[in-house]
């Protein structure tokens, strides 16, 4: 049977006119890496597999062998022959079918590795349903892969989503509150699931409830009550997520004005930092966090590309984010954050905020393009993305990014380019952009 696909894939390249010995991973053309499909080692076939996911979108119509190896006998092959699809994304997603029958694998590293796959293909898969049905899997790791893969499907996913959020299940209920936080605005439906969700006993729960819950933005206005009390929560963990989503959903300051007045007093640093940021959101001028931020940027920029999420500097760049232009004096910290041998992408996505009209900040996003880290390139193309026509002076490095190894990066960049390059004001029917600023 591998013969038969070596030979399907040979003539494919030849009627596509493909020149495959051009597509290259590890210094062997495409057609090395199709032939090691049929070695007889499971070694040499995993590695086959993964090197066609590798090699990207220009070898999508590897994707038919990548399915072929779904069906191998060693677990190892399969598990590669999903993530190798996984890679491609949506170039892949003639290999729905294929993936859909794989999360019945007796493997749970397969069933995980296909919900991925899936999940990276997005909507047009449509496995909305079987990955809702994967959610109740007593193997952790697929859980965890299909609450991921469902935040890619859109709205169609939330009911499924929202309903695991009120689920006994304590990992189950924080796989589904991740995803819904995944897919921020778009989870509006699962606001009510989220709301009895702060009710929890468990702090991680509700911390993780109220952080989603500002993810989604304006349209959750309506958590701010109960969001509220949570200012007081015993943990500490509880009211600085508390504090962060109101500061994101900006509710009126006669809701939660003498709340957060309270906890600008808290003994936590953070909380009472978050409520000065939400303060100057809901009401500017009644508060400047600007100082405190601008030193948390300084203080967090070492070691933010080690904690992630967890560091002093995501922290400061999300209240820049949260404040937008009055967050302005913060843009050269930020800059230079994406500069050096380890930029923070928090900082990519702050600017957009920030400084949406400034060239600096289009060049440093521009910059940002070719960093290694992948995280970094792609926060950099959905920030450009954001900024449209400010934008235009990045459209060179936008193209690049075209050919990036990560498929969420080519994806960022198309959609950057289109917004740059289709939004002017003949088309839209709106009023020219305004000039760039300069400082």
């Amino acid at each position: 049977m591998r013969s038969i696909i070596i030979l399907i894939l040979s003539a494919a390249f030849v009627l596509a006119g493909c020149a495959s010995s051009r597509v290259e991973y590890a210094g062997e053309p495409i057609d090395r890496w199709i032939e090691g499909l049929a070695s007889g080692e499971p070694e040499e076939r995993a590695e086959a597999v993964m090197a066609l996911g590798t090699i990207g979108s220009e070898a999508s119509i590897a994707a038919t062998a990548l399915m072929a190896a779904l069906r191998d006998r060693d677990p190892v092959v399969r598990i590669r022959a999903a993530t190798g699809l996984a890679l491609l994304g949506p170039a892949a997603a003639e290999a729905a079918t294929a993936l859909l029958r794989a999360l019945d694998d007796p493997e749970a590293d397969v069933r995980a590795a296909a919900a991925v796959a899936l999940g990276r293909i997005g909507p047009e898969a449509e496995a909305t349903d079987a990955l809702a049905v994967l959610l109740r899997q007593p193997d952790q790791r697929v859980r965890k892969a299909a609450a991921i893969a469902l935040s890619r499907m859109g709205r169609p996913a939330v009911p499924a989503l929202a309903e695991a959020v009120r689920s006994p299940d304590r990992w189950l209920r924080l796989e589904a509150v991740a995803a819904l936080t995944d897919m921020g605005a778009g989870a509006e439906a699962a606001i009510p699931a989220l709301l009895a969700a702060l009710d929890a006993r468990d702090a991680e729960v509700r911390a993780r409830t109220a952080w989603a819950l500002g993810t989604i933005g304006a349209a959750a206005r309506s958590a701010a009550g109960p969001l509220t009390p949570l200012l007081k929560d015993p943990e500490v963990i509880v009211r600085r997520a508390a504090a962060t989503a109101i500061a994101r959903i900006r509710p009126p300051a006669s809701d939660v004005a003498g709340a957060l007045t309270e906890a600008l007093a808290d003994k936590d640093g953070a909380t009472a930092f978050w409520a000065s940021v939400a303060m100057a959101a809901i009401s500017p001028g009644s508060r400047d966090p600007i100082p405190a931020l601008l030193a948390s940027l300084d203080r967090g920029k070492a070691t933010c590309a080690e904690e992630g999420t967890g560091s002093e500097f995501f922290r400061a760049a999300l209240a820049a984010e949260i404040l937008g232009p009055a967050a302005e004096p913060a843009m050269p910290a930020l800059i230079a954050a994406l500069d050096g041998p380890a930029p923070c992408w928090p900082a990519a996505r702050a600017l957009a905020s920030v400084a949406p009209d400034y060239p600096e900040a289009v060049r440093a996003l521009a910059g940002a393009l070719r960093a290694e880290d992948p995280r970094v390139r792609l926060e950099a193309a959905r920030a450009l993305a954001s900024m449209g026509p400010a934008a235009r002076e990045a459209a060179g490095a936008l193209r690049a990014s075209l050919a990036d190894i990560e498929f969420q990066v080519r994806e960022a960049s198309a959609t950057a380019l289109r917004r740059i390059l289709s939004a002017t004001p003949r088309e839209s029917g709106s009023a020219p952009p305004p000039a760039p600023k300069t400082r």
